[in-house]
C-alpha cells in the first residue's frame, strides 16, 4: 500500500492469491529448484500459528501466517 499504510483482508479467496504469490517467490529464491511438493511443505511447516492470538477459533485457522523469509531458509 502507498504511504506505508496497512490494510486488513479476510477470506480464503484472498488467501489463495497470497499463498500462490508466496510459492512463486519461494521458487524464484531457492536453488537448486526444489522437488515437487517442497514449496507446499516448506510454506506450511514454517508458517506461524495464529491460534494463541485467536483463542475463540483456535484450530480453525489452517497452518497460520506465512513466513516467507523463514521458508526460504528451510533445509
Amino acid at each position: 500500500l502507498p504511504f506505508a499504510r496497512t490494510a486488513r483482508w479476510s477470506g480464503t479467496s484472498f488467501s489463495t492469491a497470497l499463498v500462490a504469490g508466496a510459492a512463486a517467490l519461494f521458487m524464484a529464491d531457492v536453488q537448486p529448484l526444489p522437488a515437487p511438493g517442497d514449496p507446499v511443505r516448506w510454506l506450511t511447516d514454517t508458517a506461524r500459528s495464529l491460534n494463541a492470538a485467536n483463542p475463540t477459533i483456535s484450530g480453525l485457522l489452517g497452518k497460520g501466517l506465512l513466513d516467507l523469509e523463514k521458508a526460504t531458509r528451510a533445509p
